[in-house]
């Protein structure tokens, strides 16, 4: 069994200690966290797929896999900071609110190899505009430092899923 390492860039993510209770911020944040177009729901999406290309592309399945274990972190890093902020991290759209919980109805429930990257293409970019509007949002600079910094692995993985599309040229080319 190989040993599948996360896809992400190569420097620390902030320190989330010194975050204070910021409402608003938190409200503002919690769409990267548990919506349908969130962390949440990249890794879900991103599991799925790789349980799909196991079948047939173990190339892939490694990519998703790498980029799925990312998300994770991000989801590990965007509840703690929740939390701080002082939002109950609850998998729901609006935390602390028990309504609208995350549900993976609209996951990409795609089988052909384009279509799931493509779909996790998609996904990433979404993302990235989804934090780019929230740093247009906020002005908490522990904060925006830590939603640049995860930033920068979307982009990566943005690159990558390029390249399994055959859409950008690898690196060693």
């Amino acid at each position: 069994m190989s040993q599948i390492k996360p896809l992400k860039v190569d420097l620390p993510y902030p320190d989330l200690e010194c975050i204070e209770k910021d409402l608003y911020t938190g409200r503002v944040l919690s769409f990267a966290y548990a919506t349908q177009e969130s962390e949440l729901g990249a890794i879900l999406q991103y599991t799925y797929h790789s349980f799909c290309f196991s079948l047939f592309d173990k190339s892939c399945q490694e990519l998703l896999e790498s980029i799925a274990m990312v998300e994770m972190e991000h989801l590990n890093l965007l509840g703690r900071a929740l939390a701080k902020l002082g939002i109950n991290p609850l998998f729901a759209h609006q935390p602390p609110l028990k309504q609208n919980f995350f549900n993976t109805g609209t996951l990409a429930y795609v089988t052909e190899k384009s279509k799931m990257l493509k779909a996790n293409l998609e996904g990433e970019l979404n993302a990235i505009a989804g934090y780019k509007k929230i740093i247009s949002l906020i002005t908490n600079k522990k904060i925006i430092e830590l939603v640049n910094r995860i930033i920068m692995d979307e982009e990566l993985h943005v690159k990558a899923l390029q390249e399994a599309l055959g859409t950008k040229k690898s690196q060693q080319e």
